[in-house]
């Protein structure tokens, strides 16, 4: 996602399929780990590597969870509530 003095954030970083309706939340949420990094970090490209290595896990999950469609036969709609 970054260089050592720029990243993307949000779809630009980690397109979702829509059925989960996570772009917008993956985008703010990044933004607050983005500032997060760059707030204890002496240098923007440790800040970057921070911000990398925090976002995704969770955002490769969110993708996932993405390509599930839910059945009449799933137990939840909600199968992202699972890992929480």
């Amino acid at each position: 996602w970054s260089t050592k003095c720029l990243t993307l954030i949000g779809d630009a970083a980690h397109a979702m399929l829509h059925n989960q309706g996570q772009g917008a939340n993956m985008a703010i949420q990044d933004s607050g780990e983005l500032a997060e990094a760059i707030a204890e970090s002496i240098t923007i490209e440790e800040a970057l590597q921070k911000y990398e290595e925090k976002r995704k896990p969770i955002t490769r999950l969110y993708q996932d969870l993405s390509r599930l469609f839910p059945t009449d036969k799933a137990k939840t709609a909600f199968p992202e509530k699972a890992h929480f």
